[in-house]
């Protein structure tokens, strides 16, 4: 098989893929940077597992997460390969050392609370940076947002009217969308920045619904430089424990939990709401969400009350 055989192969897969409904845009980027780095090695077919481990290697900046999904992608091309051409080699799924995530950084509520009061000292009270850093880092923690789904909102995204009041998570990550309701009080919160954000001029309109201090919608490096800054001021610093720093993505982690204790306390049967839980998050599975609930003190007790309850007197657990 030739180069331009394969080349021809791989737009049929990934046009197959679309076709299917999955989105292709990263798949197509690396499936192509493999087939060019076969070429510029001048290797002979088939594609040989090592071939696919040392193109791995040698790309840059590629964590052990984004080797899986190297791996993932050369494995779903090469089976496909495979169907026509049964001399094609097919990797193992286990030849890469498996990922291990850091545990997360989890705030309590007196931090959350500093990270607020952050926000003043950092700007002047009412300013356009101090009300867009104020108002995310409340909506984050009070619903578990991916940080990236905060910063696409858009005004037509937000129903704080509807009943209930929700927003609406469009196209997000594994390529669903949901809506996620809101407590009253993150609907008052949301409503006084609107109207604040309304004050403004920025020099060219936008959609968005979070603006940085000078009236452009917020990209994902600037939010993170964003909560940086305010995560210093507020005093928070890095464990050194082997889990991972204070981050935007930890708020997330502590709402999950935060919600399963309230589940626990309210004396609910907390495995038949895992779902709704999941749903909430934007998880495709609960194995996803399993992995937010991070054992804490307080969670490890209430948990072993509530097995304690079901042992002694048959409760759900």
């Amino acid at each position: 098989m030739t180069y331009t055989d394969i080349q021809c192969r791989l737009k049929a897969y990934l046009a197959l893929r679309q076709s299917l409904g999955f989105v292709i845009c990263y798949p197509t980027y690396a499936l192509k940077d493999l087939l060019e780095y076969v070429q510029a090695k001048d290797l002979p077919w088939p594609i040989r597992p090592q071939t696919v481990l040392d193109w791995i290697a040698a790309t840059p900046h590629c964590g052990p997460a984004g080797q899986k999904a190297r791996l993932v992608h050369a494995r779903g091309f090469l089976k496909h390969l495979r169907a026509s051409f049964p001399e094609t080699e097919v990797p193992p799924p286990g030849i890469l050392a498996p990922v291990i995530r850091p545990k997360p950084y989890l705030y309590t509520s007196q931090e959350i609370a500093c990270l607020l009061k952050a926000t003043h000292q950092l700007w002047p009270t009412g300013s356009l940076r101090q009300l867009t850093s104020y108002t995310l880092i409340g909506l984050l923690a009070s619903t578990g947002l991916r940080a990236g789904e905060s910063i696409r909102l858009t005004f037509n995204d937000v129903h704080l009217d509807a009943i209930p009041p929700h927003l609406e998570i469009r196209h997000t990550k594994f390529y669903k969308s949901r809506l996620v309701t809101l407590h009253p009080t993150t609907v008052e919160q949301l409503r006084s920045y609107l109207l604040e954000r309304n004050r403004f001029h920025p020099p060219q309109p936008s959609n968005a619904v979070f603006l940085s201090g000078r009236g452009r919608p917020l990209s994902y490096d600037k939010l993170r430089r964003i909560f940086t800054q305010v995560a210093d001021v507020a005093g928070i610093k890095k464990k050194t424990d082997g889990r991972r720093g204070p981050c935007l993505h930890s708020l997330r982690h502590g709402f999950a939990i935060e919600r399963l204790l309230a589940w626990y306390r309210a004396g609910l049967d907390v495995s038949s709401w895992m779902p709704h839980l999941s749903v909430y998050l934007g998880h495709l599975n609960k194995e996803e969400t399993y992995w937010y609930l991070t054992a804490t003190p307080e969670l490890l007790t209430v948990a072993g009350n509530a097995f304690c309850r079901y042992s002694d007197g048959g409760e759900q657990l």
